[in-house]
């Protein structure tokens, strides 16, 4: 890196397409609208990344007695999930931060991030890849949560190849990202906000913890950017809480785990349906098994709805005067797209990881993929919004009714019934999605 700052840049992989989902140029210094857009967008993307990644390890925990666990195991295993998964929420509120960002901004909120797995930079700092629960994993959380100054912890021994890192996006810490947003909103000043109509002025997105802050002028903007850097690496005064300090202490109680002790499932790295995707160079793991590939494809179009009612709550236009709950009523998107994530994604994340990857389990089990195969619009027309969503909740109820009778899984049978009561809640208001 150049020894001045202001003329250094980070500049995105040019390379033939398909060679990365986060090829991007962004100026060390921001001096137009359109640089500020493009730099969230790169964050968003980010952001999405790494709390999906987190989601992922989460779910590879082992649950039940019948797998090793003794009350005492059972509870601190319980407790690691519990820990990742409030980390992975607030990822969110830095997601809906960036986005809320982005319509202040007047542009579109981005929800489209590459496939996993991604390598970032020449020295590839971070990598963002599905991974179960073990050191290496943990540490590379710990390094993707790095603050600037603090020296990295050495890397595991039993490092996971993933091949050769590609330049990416040249900078070595996301608090190296964010200062360089923070300047560009400095810099423009309140010129750049064009704040939509109606916007949220708080909202939990049906989450039991900090609430996403509003963004309306450059005071509030700089604010939320602070907020993100200091859940993410916390302040140099207090890291306590941060999830760079979080990640920490997992890993210590990683390594007190009784000898020879395995705390996850068999699960593989990079579940896929699709053998290769063209914005990731790197390679994934074929889900083999066809069962278990239609279960896998169920939750990837299941994860397609969530962006959806995503895009339609970080949509500001002026709803129709009237039509179905889903057009009409925000608060029951954001109420139905938490149901989706919490209950529907968790469950049939879970049942994934005891699903063979190939015909023979020792092979593996799978996890949810988060695949995207094409990005996920949403039509600027009302009523399309609406058709589009309950004819992908139909396809997700009568999916999961089938694969259970094929599988003998009961508990993909209340999935069916769980899509189905999500359908209705946005067709007729009901008040058991509140």
């Amino acid at each position: 890196m150049s020894d001045f700052p202001d003329s250094r840049q980070i500049s995105g992989y040019v390379g033939p397409p398909g060679s990365s989902g986060f090829a991007r140029r962004i100026p060390a210094v921001i001096t137009s609208r359109n640089q500020l857009i493009d730099a969230l967008s790169v964050a968003a993307s980010l952001e999405h990344a790494i709390l999906l990644q987190y989601l992922y390890t989460s779910w590879t925990l082992k649950r039940r007695p019948d797998e090793g666990l003794d009350p005492k195991l059972e509870r601190l295993l319980r407790s690691w999930g519990q820990t990742m998964l409030r980390v992975s929420h607030e990822e969110m509120i830095h997601l809906g931060i960036i986005i809320n960002l982005l319509n202040v901004l007047g542009a579109a909120p981005v929800l489209h991030r590459p496939n996993f797995p991604q390598a970032l930079s020449p020295e590839s700092p971070f990598e963002l890849s599905l991974t179960k629960w073990d050191d290496h994993t943990l540490w590379r959380y710990v390094r993707m949560e790095l603050p600037q100054g603090e020296p990295l912890p050495p890397e595991p021994a039993n490092t996971r190849p993933v091949g050769p890192p590609p330049t990416v996006i040249e900078f070595d810490y996301l608090g190296e990202l964010y200062d360089i947003i923070r300047a560009g909103f400095v810099r423009l000043g309140e010129e750049a906000f064009l704040v939509p109509t109606g916007l949220d002025k708080e909202t939990r997105w049906g989450l039991q913890v900090r609430a996403i802050p509003a963004v309306t002028d450059l005071t509030s903007a700089l604010k939320a950017l602070d907020l993100v850097v200091e859940q993410g690496e916390g302040a140099p005064e207090n890291r306590e809480d941060s999830h760079y300090e979080r990640f920490r202490r997992l890993r210590r109680e990683l390594a007190e785990l009784p000898k020879g002790f395995v705390p996850t499932r068999n699960v593989v790295d990079n579940p896929r349906t699709w053998a290769n995707h063209r914005d990731t160079p790197l390679p994934g793991t074929y889900i083999e098994n066809e069962l278990t590939r239609r279960v896998a494809a169920v939750a990837n179009d299941a994860y397609r709805v969530l962006m959806l009612l995503m895009l339609q709550m970080f949509s500001y236009d002026p709803p129709p005067p009237s039509g179905p709950p889903m057009l009409t009523d925000r608060d029951l998107v954001k109420a139905t797209a938490k149901q989706l994530m919490s209950s529907f994604l968790r469950a049939i994340g879970e049942i994934l990881t005891e699903l063979p990857v190939r015909d023979d389990p020792a092979d593996g089990v799978a996890g949810i993929p988060f695949e995207v195969y094409e990005e996920v619009r949403l039509s600027p027309r009302h009523e399309p919004r609406f058709t589009i969503v309950m004819e992908a909740l139909t396809a997700l109820e009568h999916d999961c009714k089938q694969l259970a009778g094929e599988t003998g899984i009961a508990r993909l049978g209340v999935l069916a019934e769980h899509a189905g009561w999500l359908r209705q809640n946005l067709t007729e208001g009901a008040g058991g999605a509140r």
